[in-house]
């Protein structure tokens, strides 16, 4: 079954909650709308992962980075 455009209209307007959780281990977790989507992701891998599959690079990766240097864990809503 495939999408309409009411249905991309609809998508479209949904609020999408990204967190990215600091383990213990210095790897990291990444869960999108409560579901786990990344799990166990190496620092060197973490850039990579934020800016190619969601888009948050440059200045949006480094605020990032500051919130989980900071605080363990950074929660991004759009």
């Amino acid at each position: 079954m495939s999408d309409t455009q009411k249905d991309f209209a609809r998508q479209a307007t949904r609020r999408m909650i990204l967190d990215v959780i600091a383990n213990g281990n210095g790897t990291f977790e990444i869960v999108v709308n409560g579901q786990l989507v990344g799990s166990g992701i190496p620092d060197e891998r973490l850039r990579n992962e934020l800016c190619v599959k969601y888009g948050y690079g440059g200045a949006e990766f480094d605020a990032i980075r500051a919130q989980l240097d900071d605080y363990g864990r950074a929660k991004i809503t759009l």
